[in-house]
């Protein structure tokens, strides 16, 4: 029995069966409906047409329908959102002990998303942000496995099948294709295989980068040949017409070229006849009024001017945008500083108040008091301590990987929204458990320390006892 309580696996088990019954038992495995849901619902799936013109990727639409065999009412939505999110941290576990972590290292850096309070809230909503999020989380213990082993090109099949599903059902993780071989490129060189040429992690890289690119260009190509627009989703042009549209003003509609001089003009009016619409004077004007210019102002008069088109009205809304940050270079650098910064302060803002973050700083004091009671420092060179390249690899491998992780998303989010919380929960999806890893560190070694004084000290007082006898 003590042998079957010392296996990592096996916490990591009763978590889940904690956190399932914790849901269950406080009512949020209910189906919670959103403004956005609807827009996952309506798909025709008989036309062709429909499903590749719409605003959202079929992804979603795909699971939502799947869900209504086993319960209606989007009952059954929650509950298979939760056992994704469970396997997206059982995936994260086995791709870090595949990559050379230790058992309860890798159990203490995947244990802190099963208390990602922020992550966890969005397991009830009828959205695709806590599936798409735990689809990526498979991506990453996938890339782990595979990335850690040398074998053959088909080992890389599945990371590429997830992160084309993660990005089928949340565009927003687009980011993630880059990255990849990035990650690649970056570890081979510097952690798994330092002794190869550097030809080697360049040529696997781009092998890779040209396998996760087939299955978007295949859909791009789909949608092109059916609704005529070459692109993974129609949705560019309203994400980016959220920060040109108030940029835009009466001397630059006069600029424009004659074919989009009516789309600006009615942005314009109905910006102007808006009630409280405020001008982009400062970062937070134009994030509270980032929402409203999509759609309340912009996206109902390309309607008006497109009607029934959503492919014609991204078009035409993105081609306006494009022209005015072309007109407007200084006022959309300015943005993006400002944006850039604010996705700093949120992400900390997040991590601040995260119950995950909270655990993994009350674990340190923990440790670290425990040090502190048990005689001073540790007898270092008594400590079963880990070879010093897998305390190396420990170190670099998930700190790295979550902050160019970080980086990435926030680098496709800040060019076209707001670096709000929805979209930085994305890119801080890997920090708390880096974080842990650093703090699990110090507990093991910690407590092996202890472990080998106090055989140290039963076996004095042994040695004592028997001279007294």
């Amino acid at each position: 029995m003590k042998r079957i309580l010392r296996q990592p696996w096996l916490w990591l088990f009763l978590q889940a069966a904690v956190l399932v019954t914790a849901l269950w038992g406080l009512g949020r495995l209910q189906p919670l409906r959103h403004p956005d849901t609807a827009s996952y619902e309506q798909v025709d799936w008989s036309s062709l047409s429909d499903i590749w013109s719409g605003i959202r990727t079929p992804g979603y639409p795909l699971f939502l329908d799947a869900a209504q065999f086993l319960a209606p009412a989007h009952r059954a939505v929650p509950p298979l959102q939760l056992a994704a999110h469970i396997l997206g941290v059982f995936a994260l576990y086995l791709g870090l002990r595949a990559s050379g972590y230790r058992g309860w290292v890798a159990l203490a850096c995947a244990s802190t998303l099963y208390y990602r309070d922020d992550l966890l809230r969005f397991i009830p909503n009828v959205l695709s942000d806590s599936l798409a999020a735990s689809l990526a989380l498979m991506s990453v213990g996938c890339f782990l496995v595979t990335d850690a082993r040398d074998g053959k090109w088909y080992r890389w099949i599945p990371l590429v099948l997830l992160t084309f599903t993660t990005c089928l059902v949340r565009p927003a993780y687009l980011f993630l294709i880059p990255l990849w071989p990035l990650l690649t490129l970056l570890f081979d060189r510097l952690l798994w295989r330092r002794d190869r040429s550097c030809w080697y992690p360049l040529r696997k890289a781009i092998l890779m980068a040209v396998a996760l690119v087939a299955p978007l260009l295949a859909v791009s190509v789909v949608r092109w040949g059916v609704v005529g627009h070459f692109g993974f989703v129609s949705f560019g042009g309203y994400n980016i017409i959220g920060i040109a549209g108030q940029l835009l003003d009466a001397p630059l509609v006069r600029e424009l070229p004659a074919g989009s001089q009516r789309l600006a003009e009615e942005i314009l009016r109905a910006r102007t006849e808006y009630p409280g619409f405020e001008p982009p004077t400062d970062f937070l004007a134009m994030e509270r009024m980032y929402n409203v210019t999509v759609w309340d102002v912009s996206v109902p008069v390309a309607q008006q001017l497109y009607p029934g088109d959503t492919v014609a009205v991204n078009q035409a809304l993105r081609d306006l945008s494009y022209q005015i940050l072309a007109h407007r270079p200084a006022g959309y650098a300015r943005w993006l500083c400002l944006n850039t910064l604010h996705a700093v302060s949120e992400s900390a803002k997040i991590l601040a108040t995260n119950v995950a973050v909270l655990l993994v700083l009350g674990l340190f004091c923990v440790v670290h008091a425990l040090q502190l009671l048990s005689s001073g420092a540790p007898a270092r060179k008594s400590c079963p301590l880990p070879a010093p390249d897998v305390r190396f690899r420990e170190s670099h491998l998930l700190f790295w990987m979550a902050l160019l992780f970080w980086m990435a998303n926030c680098g496709l989010v800040a060019l076209v929204e707001p670096t709000q919380f929805r979209y930085m929960i994305i890119g801080n999806l890997l920090l708390p458990a880096a974080l842990a890893c650093f703090v699990a560190q110090y507990a093991v070694d910690t407590l092996a320390a202890a472990g080998t004084r106090g055989t140290r000290a039963r076996r004095e007082t042994g040695r004592r006892a028997d001279k007294a006898s």
